[in-house]
């Protein structure tokens, strides 16, 4: 889990930030660190104070359930081209095992789950992974708001293309699950600056009732498993009347490679 901070001039009263609220009473003392919840709401509130110091509000995130560490070393939950990936020890974060993509086509390629893993996120939550690619022309990333019908796929897929340096997020419907070019549309997409054979922490937000849509991608310290600077931010209303539901809690992972070495690692749900 990740641990992150505020600080604050308290030699004034302080305004908590209109799309957030602390959740526990905090001790306004001086020269003591405060530690509370950190959760999203839609009004704001002010803290009386008169503290004469910086101080530092620490922002605890929100409980996180594992949704696939692929320590099964089987995709059985997932439905696609499931013989395009395997597991591998290479580069395990968490555990023993990591999802390795074995496809060199250079195809568009997605397996997705709607059940039988541990957990999925709703709609107001985010699905993290560990994102990796040994090949700097082939492209890796995640799924949400996924489902498999008849060998199509329909998702939200966040990609980090290392060939062009971009964060690009898509939608596909209805994509065939044996190449899904034809089913894609491109949303939008940022340059960034990343590298081969590198992890990287990826957040996905899925769809909510209103269109909206998040994806985060941040440098990575995996010997801490947190994310470090925020690499990239992609905010992104789908109002297209192709548009995905959020009552789709569905997630994937996914790949397009001109050689081996997709890694993805420990998913998690908030």
């Amino acid at each position: 889990m990740v641990e992150e901070y505020i600080e604050v001039d308290v030699n004034r009263n302080v305004t908590i930030p209109a799309s957030s609220s602390v959740t526990e009473t905090l001790s306004w003392q001086t020269g003591t660190d405060l530690r509370g919840y950190y959760t999203l709401r839609a009004s704001t509130d002010t803290q009386e104070t008169n503290a004469k110091t910086t101080q530092r509000i620490w922002i605890s995130p929100l409980a996180t359930t594992t949704v696939d560490d692929f320590e099964d070393q089987d995709f059985a939950e997932y439905n696609g081209q499931t013989a395009s990936w395997t597991t591998s020890s290479t580069a395990a974060i968490e555990g023993t095992y990591h999802a390795d993509g074995t496809d060199t086509s250079g195809a568009e390629l997605a397996i997705v789950s709607e059940t039988g893993l541990a957990a999925y996120p709703a709609e107001a939550g985010t699905l993290t992974g560990r994102v990796r690619h040994e090949d700097s022309t082939s492209s890796v990333g995640l799924c949400t708001n996924a489902t498999y019908s008849s060998g199509n796929i329909t998702a939200y897929v966040g990609e980090v293309n290392f060939n062009t340096g971009k964060l690009i997020l898509s939608r596909y419907n209805s994509a065939s699950e044996t190449g899904m070019s034809a089913g894609r549309t491109q949303l939008t997409e940022r340059l960034i600056s990343v590298s081969p054979q590198t992890y990287y922490w990826m957040e996905m937000k899925p769809v909510n009732s209103s269109g909206e849509l998040e994806l985060l991608l941040y440098e990575y310290d995996s010997s801490t498993d947190t994310r470090e600077n925020l690499i990239s931010r992609i905010k992104y209303t789908d109002g297209s009347a192709n548009a995905l539901t959020a009552t789709d809690t569905g997630i994937g992972i996914y790949q397009r490679s001109d050689s081996t070495g997709a890694y993805i690692d420990y998913l998690q749900a908030e």
